[in-house]
């Protein structure tokens, strides 16, 4: 009899055992394991995207002659810009110069054409950038200037920035613009300071090769051009001599 009861409770135990394994989810434990599921695949897509972006935007700063190219165009703009006004005050000057006979006044004149070039350049620098995130220089290269976050650079750091950048050109700094071949990001003096970066804006496409291509081919051909000429003339010099 003991056995057979034995028997009997555990095909009992196993009977409700299947059943308890059959019983069907309820509907709340099936949206718990979709909620689940779809959690997995969103953090799943997430990170792919996150993975993407960060191999698209990897090494997206702007090197050097990428910089030195918008720099040249640029430089071309403000002398555009600054020789019709630097003429102008140079004929005001000139006519002040001949009635008011003082020193200190002449050599302040002979200063101001210096001094407004060097301001409107500044001021070529600050709106553009303050505006477009970009001079005509850099729209043309196909770079920008932001935040080291990937935000629009504030106008205060625009200004700190543009303002080292003409200290260093009124010292004739430039070698130091070679710093940004040493840098994570490829920062300049001025980008260290302003907390600001020089990036592509299609990480992609990147720079506009053709015209980086161009300019600096342009200024090997002319400085080419111009060694030769002083060698030829040294040479016939030397001949004359002779």
């Amino acid at each position: 009899m003991n056995k057979n009861g034995n028997n009997d409770s555990n095909k009992n135990n196993i009977a409700k055992n299947e059943k308890v394994e059959k019983k069907p989810l309820l509907k709340t434990d099936v949206d718990s394991e979709s909620k689940k599921s779809d959690k997995i695949k969103t953090t799943q897509i997430v990170n792919e995207k996150e993975n993407s972006l960060g191999k698209k935007y990897s090494n997206n700063y702007a090197g050097f002659w990428v910089r030195y190219v918008a720099f040249f165009i640029d430089s071309v703009v403000v002398a555009l810009i600054t020789i019709p006004v630097v003429v102008i005050l140079g004929i005001f000057i000139a006519v002040i110069s001949v009635t008011v006979d003082n020193a200190i006044i002449n050599m302040i004149l002979d200063r101001a054409s210096y001094i407004v070039s060097l301001f409107v350049g500044l001021l070529y620098y600050i709106l553009t950038t303050n505006h477009y995130q970009a001079t005509l220089g850099k729209m043309a290269i196909g770079i920008k200037v932001e935040s080291e976050t990937g935000e629009k650079l504030s106008l205060k750091y625009i200004i700190l920035r543009e303002s080292l950048k003409a200290i260093q050109s009124m010292f004739l700094l430039h070698f130091l613009y070679a710093i940004v071949g040493f840098t994570d990001k490829k920062q300049a003096l001025h980008d260290l300071a302003s907390k600001s970066v020089v990036v592509y804006v299609d990480p992609i496409k990147r720079a506009r090769k053709y015209i980086v291509g161009a300019v600096i081919g342009l200024q090997v051909t002319i400085a080419s051009l111009i060694i030769a000429f002083i060698l030829f003339l040294i040479i016939i010099s030397i001949a004359g001599l002779n």
